[in-house]
């Protein structure tokens, strides 16, 4: 009986005899029960933490608002009232914290009207404060963009901007576009913007709003280089502008047509315009431009000069894409896959006949690298896209080969100093860093440099720690190496280096062990994500590394498991490609949106599915 517990009656006992014992210390008083407890845990501190209090809380705040208990202030807006707490506003809003705040009248008034915001729309925002719910749809996003920016609410704010993208159409854009630069969005301002930019030729023909753009936001539209449409497409648009109103948009047609590139029509068009009467009565400045472009396609030798003229040049030269490089998939890859961000479409040179190839790229495809390989690195360095190492059929290799973006072609790079399969890479300052890996017998400390003047890679300081299969990524000025395997551990440690001291300094360690994770900068954020934990299992986990406050933070977890897998960031978004599982490679893609805490899974997949390829956001010269 000696070691039995108490019974409820003998601490019922000992309560009531510690509550008639007055004006003594609390510790003075140590009850047989304690005394007990204390003899067998020899100080050990028990910590808990509840995943949901804070949820819970909430909740119950709520509740007390909806049954008008503990309110002390009421919010008004046209004819609806709304009770509230004011800790709770002024704990989620800047505006609400600053009124309350200071001394103005509305800190110490039980009722706050709240002008220039919809009723709706702040019934909607008060519901969101207490319960994080929040609802955007058609009927809702124009007074609640709004409200949430008066409000100070950027998660509000974000969220109707998201909602404004993912319903982005040649029909409405313009709509959105003077939206958003009403409401100050200009993360939405340029989405929407180079939406139009690459639909224009719609946007002209179908959007009622095109025929009611000032002349200072058609002009620069139609100066972008971004823009996606026949240069006759963009001269047609100009003059049905110009003739919704021709009284009064005669004056700006002289400014407008000198932002068409007339060396860019074609022959038979240049043609058909200087003979049309019509045309060069009603626009004769014209004229000279028609003459320019004439000789332009007739003398090439005598347009050379011209070709330095805004007229001549080439619109969209180049396109971003993200490029996926070697990997495994049964055996090692050669092929290489780019993602085009315009059409979200997948193309890859391939010999296979069954493959179906989109021909909807402005960019050729990029040919297979000269040696297949897997767990290779990748860094994009003065237009020039580098696989660094790797290994081939299972060896360790020191191989770089270099894809040049405007000889579409492959040569070979200069050879690291040591073998590296399983390596991280990165470029930081216009060098190439590789570090870490794996040499076909060890895990390695050491990471080397390559000096792109001198063509040669140098040693430079060793990690802490041995590192394979860890995650590589830039983030502030620093290099990150995060996670990997030492001698059969799996690591949660990771550390960055500054170039500038040439020194590796560890920082807090992650939540759970990875290796083979992807790692990406974002926001000011590292991301950690996948890979393979302590028992070999393939992780949908998430988590990103603060470094203001060197601590580590879970997101939502992806739509599958990865590990092997690439990341890279485009558009404020994560894009995660390929990888395993423990069934298959995968051919998969997802992207996260920091914004809304969101992962989205991509219908389009690679043709071909692959871990331990090498990612990258690529610029490729346009097809000619």
């Amino acid at each position: 009986m000696a070691n039995c517990p108490p019974t409820d009656a003998a601490i019922d006992e000992h309560k009531d005899t510690d509550s008639t014992v007055v004006g003594r210390k609390s510790s003075d008083v140590i009850t047989p029960l304690l005394s007990h407890i204390r003899s067998r845990t020899n100080g050990v501190v028990s910590h808990k933490r509840s995943s949901d209090h804070s949820a819970q809380v909430l909740a119950g705040l709520n509740e007390l608002r909806q049954g008008g208990q503990f309110c002390d202030v009421t919010l008004k807006a046209g004819s609806t009232t709304i009770f509230a707490h004011r800790a709770v506003l002024a704990s989620s809003s800047h505006y609400f914290n600053a009124m309350f705040s200071h001394p103005v009248l509305e800190s110490y008034s039980e009722c706050v009207t709240i002008q220039d915001v919809d009723e709706a729309a702040l019934a909607q925002i008060v519901e969101f404060i207490y319960t994080g719910d929040l609802l955007v749809n058609e009927e809702t996003v124009e007074t609640l963009l709004p409200a949430a920016n008066l409000l100070q609410l950027p998660f509000v704010r974000d969220a109707c901007c998201q909602f404004l993208r993912s319903q982005l159409q040649p029909e409405n854009c313009l709509g959105i576009l003077r939206f958003a630069k009403f409401h100050n969005c200009n993360d939405l301002w340029e989405t929407t913007c180079h939406f139009a930019e690459d639909n224009f030729a719609k946007v002209a023909s179908s959007c009622d709003e095109f025929a009611e753009l000032s002349t200072t936001e058609l002009e620069q539209l139609i100066s972008s280089d971004r823009l996606i449409a026949s240069e006759g497409q963009v001269l047609e648009a100009v003059r049905r502008w110009v003739g919704h109103d021709l009284g009064k948009r005669q004056k700006a047609a002289k400014r407008l047509f000198e932002r068409v590139r007339f060396g860019l029509l074609s022959r038979d068009e240049i043609v058909r315009l200087g003979r049309s009467g019509e045309f060069l009565s009603s626009n004769p400045w014209c004229k000279d431009l028609l003459l320019q472009a004439a000789i332009y396609h007739l003398s090439p030798s005598d347009g050379e000069e011209l070709m330095k003229l805004e007229q001549f040049r080439h619109r969209r030269s180049t396109s971003e894409v993200l490029m996926v490089v070697a990997g495994f998939m049964d055996s090692d890859l050669a092929s290489v896959e780019t993602f085009d961000f315009r059409t979200g479409l997948w193309t890859t040179a391939s010999d296979d006949e069954t493959v179906v190839q989109p021909n909807t790229s402005l960019f050729p495809a990029v040919p297979d690298i000269p040696r297949a390989r897997s767990f290779c690195g990748v860094a994009v360095l003065q237009r020039q896209v580098y696989v660094i190492g790797g290994c081939i059929n299972g060896n360790a290799i020191r191989f770089v080969d270099i894809y040049d973006t405007v000889e579409n072609s492959w040569i070979r790079g200069p050879e690291l100093r040591r073998k590296r399969d399983e390596v991280g890479v990165a470029v930081l300052g216009q060098k190439i860093y590789a570090i870490g890996g794996f040499d076909g017998s060890k895990a390695l400390y050491s990471a080397e440099v390559l000096d792109v003047e001198s063509d040669t890679w140098r040693s430079i300081a060793s990690m802490s720690c041995a590192r394979r299969r860890l995650g590589v990524a830039c983030l502030d000025g620093r290099i990150f190496a995060v996670g990997g395997e030492l001698d059969d551990q799996i690591l949660c440690s990771a550390e960055y280096y500054d170039p500038s001291t040439n020194i590796w300094t560890s920082i807090a360690d992650m939540e759970i062990v990875r290796r083979l994770p992807a790692v990406c900068g974002l926001g000011g954020r590292l991301y950690v994500i996948g890979g393979e934990d302590a028992d070999e299992s393939y992780l949908i986990s998430v988590e990103y590394y603060s470094p203001e406050t060197d601590t580590w933070h879970t997101v939502s977890d992806m739509n599958e498991a990865r590990s092997a897998s690439g990341a890279v960031a485009y558009g404020g978004l994560l894009y995660v490609v390929g990888g395993e599982n423990d069934i298959v490679c995968l051919s998969s893609m997802e992207t996260y949106d920091p914004q809304t805490d969101t992962w989205t899974a991509w219908s389009q997949e690679m043709n071909s599915a692959r871990s331990g390829a090498g990612i990258a956001i690529v610029e490729l010269p346009n097809s000619t």
